[in-house]
Formats: C-alpha cells, sequence, structure tokens
C-alpha cells in the first residue's frame, strides 16, 4: 500500500510539471477562458503589426481614459486578425493571442513606475507574417467579387495573404452586428480561406496524380489517346476543351488538364487506397490551424460506383475542401513532400504529415515535377517572376462563384 501511494504522488508531481510545462500556457490562452480579460484591468490590450510594422489593430486611449479598439486597415484583414468586442467577444488573431495581447514584457523598472502612478502597462505587440500591400494587391484583384486570396510561403508556411470577401469593418461590429450576422446572402463574418468549402476542380488531379502513382511504379509508360469524349457504360464525359488533345502521357494529361484521361486513370484505381491517400492529405481530417476551419470531405469508400469515381478523379463529384487546405498540400509538393504548419507570426515551423512516398522515397519530389513542368499550358504565362519556378493547376469546380 506504501508503494501504491508513493507511485501515486509521483505520478501527480509529474502531472504537475507537465502542467506547468506544457499545458498551462495553452490553457490560459484559451478563448473560452473568462478570466484573460481581467488582464484587461492591468493591461492596455497590445497592437498588432504586419510583417513590415504596419498597424493592423491598436487601443487608442481617450482623454476620459475610454480604451477603444481600433482597426486602421478596415475591412481589409478582418477575417484573420478579427474583432476584439465587450458584447460580441472576440474572432480571428483577437481571440487566439488574447492572452498574449494582454500580456506586457516592459521592462520592470517601468511597470513599477506605472504601478506607483497608478497607469496601466502597454500589452506586447504581436507581429504577423502578413503583408499589407499583397494583401491590398489581392483585394483589388478580386474586387467585389466573392472568394478569397491566400498567399503563403511554401518553404517556411508563413502566411503572407489571407483575404475573405464580402468582408465587413471590425471597427461597426458593435453597431452593425446584428445586420452583419443576419446577411444570408453574403455571409460578411464567414472566412472563405479556412471556413469555405467548395469542389476543388482540377485541382483535385494533383490528389488523383499521387494516388496513381503510388499504385502503379511504371506510370512513366502511361497513356491515353484523347478524341475529346470519354465514355464508360451509360457515362459520357467531355474534355474541358470540347476538343480532341491526341495522345498524352501522365505528365501530358496533367497539363492538359485531360478530364477523359482522368476519368481512364480513375477506373483504375483501387478505391480504399484512394481514399487512404486522400486521408493522409488530410481530408476528412483536422487540420493543422489556429483559426476557425472547415474539414474538407472525400467520400469515396469501397461501394463507390463507376461515374462517382471518375467525377471525384477530376475534381467534381462530392468532394469538398478549403482553399487553405490546397494551400498546405501544393505547399507540401513545392517542399518536394514535406509540409510545414501554416501560421500567421512567431517563428513556429511545426511539421505536417509528408506527401505518401515511394518505395524509393521520391514520390513528393516527382509530384513536384509534374506540378511545375506539367502545368496547364497557357495559364500563367504572363506571370514570370525572375530566377523562380512557377508550376499550378487551376479548376473552377462548376460551380458559380461565391
Amino acid at each position: 500500500m506504501t508503494y501504491f501511494f508513493v507511485i501515486l504522488f509521483l505520478a501527480l508531481m509529474a502531472y504537475l510539471v507537465y502542467f506547468n510545462a506544457v499545458q498551462a500556457r495553452d490553457i490560459i490562452n484559451s478563448p473560452y477562458n473568462e478570466r484573460q480579460d481581467n488582464f484587461a484591468d492591468r493591461v492596455i490590450r497590445g497592437s498588432i503589426t504586419d510583417r513590415n510594422g504596419n498597424v493592423l489593430a491598436e487601443t487608442e486611449v481617450l482623454e476620459d481614459g475610454t480604451e477603444v479598439r481600433h482597426y486602421p486597415q478596415g475591412e481589409l484583414f478582418a477575417h484573420v486578425i478579427g474583432y476584439s468586442s465587450q458584447e460580441f467577444g472576440k474572432t480571428g488573431l483577437e481571440s487566439v493571442d488574447n492572452f498574449n495581447l494582454l500580456t506586457s514584457n516592459a521592462f520592470f523598472v517601468e511597470k513599477l513606475k506605472n504601478e506607483f502612478q497608478n497607469q496601466k502597462n502597454r500589452g506586447d505587440t504581436l507581429v504577423t507574417t502578413l503583408d499589407l500591400e499583397m494583401q491590398r494587391a489581392a483585394s483589388d484583384a478580386l474586387g467585389d467579387n466573392k472568394g478569397a486570396v491566400f498567399v503563403m510561403e511554401a518553404s517556411t508556411g508563413k502566411i503572407l495573404v489571407m483575404l475573405s470577401k464580402p468582408s465587413y469593418d471590425p471597427n461597426q461590429v458593435d453597431d452593425l452586428w446584428y445586420v452583419l450576422n443576419s446577411d444570408e446572402e453574403n455571409s460578411p463574418f464567414l472566412n472563405r480561406v479556412t471556413q469555405g468549402q467548395y469542389a476543388p476542380g482540377s485541382t483535385f488531379k494533383i490528389v488523383t496524380t499521387l494516388e496513381y502513382m503510388r499504385e502503379n511504379p511504371d506510370y512513366a509508360n502511361y497513356s491515353f489517346d484523347c478524341t475529346g469524349t470519354f465514355e464508360h457504360q451509360n457515362f459520357v464525359l467531355p474534355c474541358w476543351t470540347r476538343s480532341a488533345q491526341g495522345h498524352l502521357d501522365l505528365r501530358g494529361s496533367f497539363a492538359q488538364s485531360c478530364n477523359g484521361s482522368y476519368a481512364n486513370i480513375a477506373l483504375t484505381l483501387d478505391r480504399a487506397s484512394y481514399r487512404k491517400t486522400a486521408e493522409e492529405l488530410l481530408f476528412n481530417q483536422k487540420l493543422p490551424s489556429l483559426l476557425d476551419y472547415s474539414r474538407s470531405s472525400f467520400v469515396v469508400s469501397e461501394t463507390t460506383g463507376d461515374s462517382e469515381l471518375m467525377m471525384t478523379a477530376m475534381g467534381q463529384g462530392n468532394t469538398l475542401v478549403s482553399p487553405y487546405h490546397m494551400g498546405l498540400i501544393c505547399a507540401a509538393i513545392a517542399n518536394g513532400g514535406q509540409g510545414y504548419q501554416l501560421y500567421g507570426h512567431g517563428n513556429q515551423q511545426e511539421r505536417t504529415p509528408k506527401l505518401p512516398e515511394a518505395d524509393d522515397g521520391t514520390r513528393g519530389g516527382t509530384v513536384k515535377g509534374i506540378y511545375v513542368r506539367g502545368r496547364k499550358r497557357g495559364h500563367g504565362d504572363g506571370f514570370k517572376p525572375g530566377g523562380l519556378q512557377r508550376g499550378g493547376q487551376n479548376g473552377n469546380g462548376g460551380v458559380q462563384p461565391g
């Protein structure tokens, strides 16, 4: 019995050490911890800036001592920075980093001076990886359309642009909350980058290509003759060009985004393996994200019919994905199969699951080669960054913007 209590005591001590060393800060920083706001009695909420020091959020102290949260860029960063409201709570980084913004690491002499003068300390400044000029350029390009723009540095996971439209002005949340919250047509509070769910269209051919390569080590010998339409049983699928594209190998199939070729590939795939690959790429799984997000959906199973399988392979069907998730996948390809967790501030570089590899360990690099050298011809040709490789795949998903 004595040994039992000794072991129990040691286990309790070990847990307390673990809690204080690992979990304490996360629990304190939880947006559900209402005690955080008690810090506001002693600390003026810190500012949030982009990577160049441009202010994205700040607290202004009026002559009567009233503190007002101000967002100099208006609706431009609304979904990623979020808002901080006494009445309606917090969202975005305002919520995620609430504890850090209400923490002051000022020099202790300054803190002591403020204490004697009955003045508050200034909270720490949160420096993000966002870029104001790039965000503006993305906003100008998107115009008044509904949609999302997401730009990241693939080699590190730094988020440079996170733009969602329609948006809202966080300076007016208290006044317009009920109007904004009831706007079902525009859903201005919806962050389409992380929470939007869309048919991936031809961008999903990246996943299909990877699965085919996993199942067929001789994928370099793949060939298909595109006649402009593909027929299987009673299913007739036209190619997006509405014309014959001739003889294609795997790289050519990807470059031309040939629907017929990918329908043909789909019929050769093992459904269980296809699903496994998709889930290794985080479909139906939790995503590494501090902001609220929606899980991507991949529904192929061993009972899925041929027609649904063919539509899935080309990015139609019932597959749904967020722009954020596709960014993760593309970043992994750009890094030769290794992904990083995307982040908006600090020095975090937590690795995410690798692309499934071939036995020789070259799968990610080979997909990158197809992605870069096999991109759809004519798309992005006007963009020529000096000395940089470029690659991509586009897709409209067969749906209207929004």
